[in-house]
């Protein structure tokens, strides 16, 4: 097989003064490694083990975010507790003087546990560096393996099943995921691997003089028998070789031809077989290399460098595979393929930003650097999100905009990009689109509010047969949106009309008008300076009394009285709504409020609130019909305690809470679903 020697450009300044061109290079101190910051013994794992401890450095030349390499020392996988002597003075150095930040974690050995728990440890490093990229200043969207001896085979194995969490190698079917740690629902992706005097193909080490295995031999530890036809599988499922797939990231192998631990024919197997896979590896042939010896200069470890930078320019999330499998978002405008949602629920986005400096991607209070392909197309893949819609906004070198790709909606007291991330058909069968059941309408109303002295807007939806049952009138509620959010957002993100819809062709809701006004909260608490907490949207309760109230009587065919109206808002409209409906019972018999921020309800004492209208419980349960309280147990703004206080007072409440969801849109569409099945039932 032909070799390959690549020439190679000198790195200059890479080593520093105290390292040496040898074996290991564990002889410098922290202090020599030109580290902005280090922290040492990190526990991975969770569990307080010195094998699952690692070592963190931070490169000299501060920025706002590092790439990451996790290099691996080498131990014929017999050490498990080696981090401090992890070619500190070589390849760390120079990896730190290069701008990337360097993991340096013990693994357990063969005498702790068998493969492949060695896979699994490294696995687990990797998703605790995405878990905890904002604590230690990780660009999570670069993050390569690096390792010597059974390092490197460590860093090939995780090369060659990156995004892969089990294989059939023969017989045997391997869980190259694990369970270590409790980050598990974070990726142990990588984006490229580099591999120095890594073994290969365990099942002959001399590559075929010894097919049968030596007694002893690490090989065996390993894998915790000898070789034989029966424990055949289990030495091929050490090897990265059995898992090659041609999606998988670059590689680079560095060998030398003196190697005489892990023979150099092991170095042109490894790359024959790679190539025949169809993927990206070289092999750097070392003349005179020994097993790390003569094997660190300044070509090999700039060759390193040289390779790392350019699997960083050319990591593409378009060509990878959680692309390829992914689909176009619900939420994006026509003829746009991104953003896209992988199959785990991860979001891939893609911006054309020529000439910027730096885009970054905002979405559920977390950051992603986007990646430049070279040509002003930037790209970000996300952790994995929530079901439900998200805002999100694009930030091009310090300014926010929207997507110009997906669906702006108002959020965030402002127009944000939104993007939904899908449930499955039935968890969402409630507030999707039915073409099966009749459909009402939603129509955009502008009136005259003489309490304001302007005109308003709201929108109101009516029920299929309102068009249809002219001489019919019907019961109507009032929906409010939440701060920083304005009359659209339970018709855009609430998907409010399919709810009705849904719910009314099944039986299960009574036919209702719902009317959606502005609650004058359309912006964030603190941007008007002149307002305290007490007033932010207290202006809307004579408008919501003396103008919109009056007005949808007037032109709706409503059953206009108390029996027939019903107020429900989220979050502070969900305030609004205890505010207005506590404060004019004999305007309202049903009451809904979804993660409302009540922390201003009952502070005079509950029996005294909104002038002693809970103080007689049984006079109120008995012309009030529904209070309904909901909430999503991720959160937490005291719904259950204002629940609780209302039932010690005997106040008859419906308590509901959201399965998994915090404060937002995925949370009030459940509780409007459960709602709408309650009032106007009498």
């Amino acid at each position: 097989m032909k070799h390959y020697f690549l020439s190679l450009v000198a790195c200059a300044s890479v080593l520093t003064a105290n390292a040496q061109f040898g074996f290991g290079g564990q002889q410098i101190k922290v202090e020599d490694m030109h580290c902005s910051q280090n922290f040492a013994d990190i526990n991975y794992a969770d569990d307080g083990e010195a094998f699952h401890k690692m070592d963190i450095y931070l490169p000299e030349k501060q920025v706002d975010k590092y790439p990451v390499v996790v290099h691996i020392y080498g131990s014929a996988w017999f050490s498990n507790n080696s981090k401090g002597m992890a070619d500190l003075g070589t390849i760390v150095t120079t990896l730190l003087k290069n701008g990337y930040a360097v993991v340096c974690p013990n693994h357990r050995s063969s005498m702790d546990a068998k493969w492949p728990a060695q896979g699994h440890d490294i696995k687990a490093v990797v998703r605790f560096i995405r878990a905890n990229a904002e604590k230690y200043k990780f660009d999570t969207s670069f993050i390569a393996t690096s390792g010597f001896s059974s390092g490197g085979h460590l860093s090939s194995f995780m090369q060659a099943t990156s995004g892969t969490r089990s294989a059939r190698v023969g017989s045997l079917m391997v869980d190259l995921e694990g369970n270590v740690g409790k980050h598990l629902r974070e990726s142990s992706r990588i984006n490229a691997a580099v591999s120095w005097s890594g073994p290969i193909d365990l099942q002959a080490m001399d590559c075929g003089g010894r097919p049968d295995g030596v007694k002893g031999s690490p090989e065996e530890a390993l894998v915790g028998e000898s070789f034989s036809v029966a424990s055949a599988d289990k030495f091929l499922s050490v090897s990265s070789t059995s898992y090659l797939d041609k999606n998988d990231p670059p590689v680079l192998g560095f060998h030398g031809t003196e190697d005489n631990v892990v023979p150099y024919c092991q170095a042109e197997s490894w790359l024959e077989a790679y190539k025949s896979a169809g993927i990206n590896a070289e092999l750097v042939t070392v003349p005179g290399g020994g097993h790390g010896f003569k094997m660190y200069n300044v070509e090999t470890l700039g060759r390193m460098i040289s390779f790392l930078d350019e699997a960083r320019k050319k990591t593409s999330i378009d060509d990878s595979e959680e692309a390829r499998n992914a689909v176009s978002a619900l939420t994006n405008i026509p003829m746009s393929q991104y953003p896209k949602v992988t199959a785990d629920s991860r979001a891939i986005f893609k911006v054309k930003a020529p000439g910027a400096q730096n885009v970054i991607v905002d979405i559920c209070n977390k950051k992603y650097q986007m990646q430049d392909d070279g040509t002003g197309i930037w790209m970000a893949i996300t952790d994995q999100l929530v079901v439900g819609p998200h805002y999100y906004f694009i930030e091009v070198d310090g300014a926010r905009v929207s997507d110009p790709s997906s669906c702006t909606v108002y959020g965030c007291g402002t127009y944000a990009s939104l993007i939904e991330i899908p449930e499955t058909e039935s968890e969402a069968a409630y507030y999707t689109f039915n073409k099966d059941v009749p459909h009402g309408q939603v129509r955009l109303c502008q009136y005259w509010s003489a309490t304001e002295g302007r005109m308003r807007q709201c929108y109101v939806y009516t029920p299929a047969e309102y068009e249809k049952n002219t001489k019919k009138r019907f019961p109507v509620m009032y929906l409010q949106h939440g701060m920083a959010e304005n009359q659209t957002g339970w018709h855009m993100q609430g998907k409010m009309a399919n709810i009705l819809d849904n719910n009314i062709a099944e039986g299960k809701a009574e036919p209702m008008i719902v009317v959606m006004d502005n609650g004058n909260c359309d912006y964030g608490f603190g941007a008007n300076p002149n307002e305290d907490r007490g007033g932010f949207g207290a202006s809307f309760f004579p408008v919501m009394v003396n103008d919109i109230i009056p007005f949808i009587d007037a032109t709706f065919r409503t059953k206009a009285d108390r029996e027939n109206r019903a107020m429900a808002g989220l979050s502070w409209g969900g305030y609004q709504s205890f505010e207005i409906a506590m404060n004019n019972t004999d305007k309202f018999s049903h009451l809904g409020s979804f993660s409302g921020a009540l922390f201003m309800v009952g502070q005079g004492g509950w029996d005294k609130a909104y002038n002693g209208v809970w103080a007689d419980a049984d006079k109120f349960n008995k012309s009030f019909h529904t209070v309904f309280l909901g909430t999503g147990t991720e959160e937490n703004l005291g719904t259950q305690n204002v629940n609780q206080h209302l039932t010690d007072l005997g106040i008859r409440t419906t308590y509901y809470e959201s399965q998994g969801t915090a404060h937002e849109w995925l949370t009030w569409r459940r509780c409007l679903n459960q709602f709408v099945q309650l009032i106007f039932k009498r």
